[in-house]
């Protein structure tokens, strides 16, 4: 059943950043400003909590029927890499640091497949993100988390799924989304089996560290001198 739902990712492209001219908006998120093109995830509601910046409301959906359309897919596609804009920026705050990023598609799917022998249904959600340094394009990772609902005959499934994905890295310069994919198919096989699926949100969520400032480390620096001068006092008397 994997491979029938897989497959089904490459079936369609839903849609590219539209060619309408784009203007940045800017999220204050704490420890860092997430900038993005508002041509990005057209229509999306956009949110920020506790770090993270959520963009809901998405309507990438798909479906498959087993016996007429066996396979379906849809992929959203955000290329900025090739010398145009980033569609999302994040530029940590002065004394911070980025160590790194969580990112995060959620949606809903029902899924069921027919009793008779042979018969699959299943749905697949997920993303294709590249990160990089925005001053240079020096590259930081890329991200490839994603879910799969499997069935075989007589089984079905209905509720909410998602798939987190994390890299890690240090950067104290702004970080462009360089890349990204949106994935989301639906397979059936056998008269009667069906799935359907949606992706309703995407999340970013940033870890930050804070950079010590001169002062502290000169300080800290001074404290592990005294210790060390203590440590060898204490060797010489023994």
């Amino acid at each position: 059943m994997k491979n029938v739902v897989i497959a089904a990712l490459s079936a369609g492209l839903l849609g590219v950043l539209p060619a309408a001219q784009a203007a940045s908006v800017s999220i204050d998120a704490g420890n860092y400003v997430l900038s993005y093109e508002d041509t990005f995830l057209t229509g999306a509601t956009v949110s920020t909590s506790g770090g993270d910046v959520t963009f809901s409301n998405l309507s990438y959906n798909t479906y498959a029927l087993g016996g007429i359309l066996e396979t379906n897919g849809v992929v959203g596609s955000f290329d900025s890499y090739a010398g145009k804009p980033f569609p999302i920026v994040i530029t940590p705050k002065a004394g911070v640091t980025i160590t790194g990023l969580t990112e995060t598609v959620a949606g809903e799917h029902r899924a069921s497949a027919a009793d008779s022998q042979g018969s699959q249904a299943g749905v697949v959600a997920g993303l294709v993100s590249r990160w990089v340094v925005v001053n240079g394009a020096d590259m930081l990772g890329q991200n490839t988390p994603y879910t799969i609902v499997s069935l075989t005959a007589g089984q079905s499934s209905l509720g909410a799924h998602s798939a987190s994905g994390s890299l890690s890295f240090a950067a104290s310069q702004p970080i462009g989304l360089s890349a990204l994919d949106l994935l989301l198919g639906a397979g059936a096989v056998g008269q009667g089996s069906a799935a359907y699926a949606s992706l309703q949100q995407y999340k970013i969520g940033i870890q930050t560290a804070a950079v010590p400032e001169p002062e502290v480390m000169a300080l800290v620096l001074a404290g592990l001198g005294v210790v060390a001068y203590q440590r060898r006092r204490q060797q010489k008397k023994a």
